[in-house]
Order: C-alpha cells, then structure tokens, then sequence
C-alpha cells in the first residue's frame, strides 16, 4: 500500500528462500516477530542461517489482521470450500469441521477460529528425543496418500520404538480420522483387544 502522497511504499510482503530473504533485520527480535509472526520470523531466520527453506513469502501480521476483519463466508458458502478443500471427508466431519471450526458472527457471516497456541514457539522443535523415550505399546496410523511422513521418518521410528505396529490407510491423507473414520475406528479398535483394554 501507498501512503497519501503515493511515494511512500509499505512492504507488507517478504520473500524467502535458501538463498533470498527480502527481511534485512534480526528475525529473533520481538520486533520481527510482531511484524512477521511467529511462522514468518521462524522461516526467515532458518532461511537466513542457509538451511534448505522451500521458497516461500509471509504477509505482514497487520495486513492479516486485516484480512481477518472482512466478513466471512456465509454458511453455504463455507460448506462449499469444505468439500472442496478436504474432499476425502465424509458428510459428518463436514458438518464436525463446519460446527466447530467458525463462530458465527452478528451479520450472519462465519469466521474461521484461530489455531494454534500463543503460548509455543514457531520454531523448529526437535521431538525425536521425545520419540526415543517411548516404551510403550504404540501403533502409527498414516494415510497412504500422505506425504508428511516420509519413509525416512517412518523408518526411523520404527528402530527407535520397540514394538512399532504401522499401518497405512488406503485413500486418507495425514487426517486419517477426518478421510477415513470406520477404517481408523477399526484400527484403534484391533490395537486395543490386543492390549486387552
């Protein structure tokens, strides 16, 4: 945007990538995180320090908040992008999704809820030390088209947690439960009898 005079531009746009970043100040300050966000600062410090950041840009948190302030899809209109956006969901978790993902608000219109917690970092987080202390009877449930673990990962997991039972559900993404909710009901349900629960 433009100040009055037009001559002023505002950068509410930054780029980064492994070997760009339109952010020339410290990511680490309260200032970047309050200009950027959390995510925005976190990806533009791991580009900064050369790790392999997927190119990408964030949008300032001022122009979200005004992005957040318009008004927002009426009810049909939200069900529509729903079905659309997660085609694997069934009837049931559409509607799940519908009745607890907005607030509706005075003029009728529907405002997605905001996610995640303002208490925890964006940044990267290591949780393999996590996953080394488990000694208990544990199942991973994928969706075989997903992509967000890799075989890698899954491997890995496998050597660290005695005992690791895995098995991936035909046609789900990562949201298992949301795409195929009797095959992950039954999943749970085998892991169960054989504890004994």
């Amino acid at each position: 945007p433009l100040d009055q005079g037009g001559s002023n531009v505002v950068q509410s746009i930054f780029r980064f990538s492994a070997k760009l970043c339109d952010y020339q100040g410290d990511p680490a300050t309260k200032t970047a995180k309050a200009l950027l966000g959390g995510k925005g600062a976190g990806l533009v410090m791991m580009a900064k320090h050369g790790l392999n950041v997927p190119p990408g840009f964030t949008i300032t948190t001022e122009v979200c908040n005004a992005y957040r302030q318009l008004t927002g899809p009426n009810e049909a209109e939200a069900k529509a992008y729903l079905k659309q956006r997660y085609p694997g969901f069934s009837p049931e978790y559409i509607e799940n999704r519908l009745r607890h993902g907005f607030v509706k608000q005075p003029d009728g219109s529907l405002k997605p809820k905001p996610t995640g917690s303002p208490t925890m970092t964006s940044y990267y987080t290591d949780l393999w030390p996590y996953v080394e202390r488990i000694r208990v009877a544990a199942k991973l449930i994928l969706g075989s088209e997903s992509q967000l673990v890799t075989p890698e990962k899954r491997e890995r997991m496998v050597k660290l947690i005695p005992g690791l039972e895995v098995v991936a559900v035909k046609g789900a993404s990562h949201m298992v439960p949301q795409d195929r909710p009797a095959d992950f009901e039954r999943e749970v349900r085998v892991f169960l009898q054989k504890l004994r629960w």
